[in-house]
């Protein structure tokens, strides 16, 4: 449960940093600046860890395939929603994250679900529904 908490309370504050980010820099200069900074901040832990790596060509190529994959474009998607939704409206819509992943398990890679898995998403998914009928409301 401590976990869960911190989990979510750091969630609150990437989406407040990034709303106040997009807000304060044009483009993506902020998420530019603050992967820069990230970079450099977790360089040193690379290079005492694995320094033959940071030599090798195919693995600052896959690097750089994983930073703009991983990093570059959800982070960008995420700065540039949080300019036109409310940080709220946006975290509603963040919650369904796990339910798309869970559908796409399904029909992607052929898994199975519980059915106490099936009714958490239910739940999830219907929460989220009606706090966008809510903010659709109250617009």
């Amino acid at each position: 449960m401590a976990c869960a908490l911190i989990a979510g309370a750091f969630w609150a504050g990437y989406i407040l940093t990034t709303e106040g980010t997009g807000r304060r820099f044009s483009g993506q200069t902020g998420l530019a600046l603050a992967l820069t900074v990230g970079g450099i901040g977790l360089a040193p832990i690379g290079l005492v860890t694995a320094p033959a790596a940071f030599i090798d060509p195919r693995v600052l190529g896959l690097g750089v395939i994983v930073a703009v994959m991983s990093s570059i474009i959800p982070y960008g998607i995420d700065m540039a929603a949080l300019r036109v939704l409310p940080a709220g409206l946006f975290a509603t819509l963040t919650a369904l994250a796990p339910a798309t992943a869970a559908i796409a398990g399904i029909v992607v890679l052929g898994q199975h679900m519980s059915l106490l898995s099936w009714a958490g998403l239910i739940v999830v998914v219907t929460a989220a529904g009606l706090a966008l009928r809510e903010s659709a409301v109250a617009s």
